[in-house]
């Protein structure tokens, strides 16, 4: 029984390095928003904040300053702020700005300095001095610091947007925990998505109007999904948990959504996808109803569907597959070797 057990375990640890080997997990996860992030006249590169006095339960901290930033400096309406598992993979060298920093913990109080600098150059430099933990005094002067980082890089920005950013919680636990969920998804490890959807929840239960929890969760089952997918396994259940977690998100968030970017794919629903909004849900709608289409050989209809749900998941390898053999049905060789061509970008051991 227990070589079994262990045989199964060998097996299991071994898929894994396989698949991981396959694809590229997190350079997969992050291309729809790289290829999409618009290319505003400024770009600012946060990185992680240097932890000085090392205490215990801080580590989030490095991460949850430079993210919370960066939320703030969405308001901005021509400027891109790169932070997280994204700055890893995106096109953008040489950004135009970065803000680094450090902090420190005091009797009752947090010691964030914040650094912006230009090129090589030091722009300006701020000390905040913030009563800790569990004070909104948090949210406020992170975003005081940001605008005094629009003043120092000139680009406009949305009052309106940046107000309903900062007061969208209160709750600093809660925010603690939506970056710990969020430090843990980044992993794009499956094997983490259960420890990080505790706490996802956990920021839901201390402020249960957080968007942004509920946003964590959907993220979190859209990888699941897409990864049992490309691995060619069910999928369906974790795509009903995003349309779940993006109904609670309308049932009991009271404060108003901030308003987003345009992107480039702008998603427009049908009458045939009624009230999806998430671009996993769309393409998946439109993806079975291609292969509905191909079981009764109707290979240009078929073809129609999956190139549509290509426009809202181009990262998806099985997708491209499909077209691929799809093309080959209607006889265009040249789109068949273009679409396996891709599939194989995305993953390296599709067959």
């Amino acid at each position: 029984m227990r070589k079994a057990a262990s045989l199964i375990l060998i097996s299991a640890l071994f898929s894994s390095l396989a698949n991981a080997e396959c694809i590229d997990w997190g350079r997969l996860m992050t291309k729809y928003e790289v290829d999409n992030t618009l290319k505003w006249k400024k770009t600012i590169l946060l990185e992680s904040f240097k932890d000085f006095t090392k205490q215990p339960g801080d580590d989030w901290l490095s991460f949850g300053i430079p993210r919370l930033i960066s939320e703030y400096l969405a308001s901005g309406t021509e400027i891109t702020a790169i932070h997280g598992a994204a700055a890893k993979y995106s096109p953008s060298a040489k950004p135009d700005f970065t803000i680094t920093g450090m902090f420190q913990r005091t009797e009752g109080k947090l010691r964030i300095f914040v650094k912006l600098s230009e090129g090589s150059s030091l722009k300006r430099q701020w000390q905040l001095d913030i009563p800790y933990p569990n004070n909104k005094q948090f949210f406020d002067a992170l975003a005081d610091t940001t605008c005094s980082i629009f003043e120092e890089t000139s680009p406009p920005y949305d009052k309106g947007v940046l107000k309903s950013l900062k007061n969208a919680t209160a709750s600093v636990p809660a925010f603690e925990n939506y970056i710990r969920g969020t430090m843990l998804y980044q992993s794009f490890d499956p094997d983490k998505m259960d420890v990080a959807k505790t706490w996802f929840e956990e920021s839901k239960k201390m402020d249960v109007h957080y968007r942004n929890a509920y946003k964590g969760l959907v993220d979190l089952y859209a990888f699941l999904a897409m990864h049992n997918k490309q691995n060619r396994k069910a999928y369906s259940g974790y795509l009903e948990s995003v349309q779940g977690q993006i109904l609670d998100m309308g049932r009991f968030s009271q404060r108003p959504p901030v308003p987003e970017r345009p992107k480039r794919y702008a998603i427009k629903l049908d009458n045939k996808q009624g009230e999806l909004t998430n671009r996993f849900l769309i393409a998946n709608s439109l993806f079975v109803t291609g292969l509905n289409a191909s079981g009764q050989k109707q290979w240009l209809e078929a073809a129609r569907y999956f190139e549509e749900a290509l426009f809202y998941t181009p990262e998806d390898a099985i997708m491209w597959n499909h077209l691929a053999k799809i093309r080959e049905r209607t006889g265009d060789t040249y789109k068949a070797r273009e679409a396996y061509s891709r599939a194989a970008e995305l993953n390296k051991c599709l067959k």
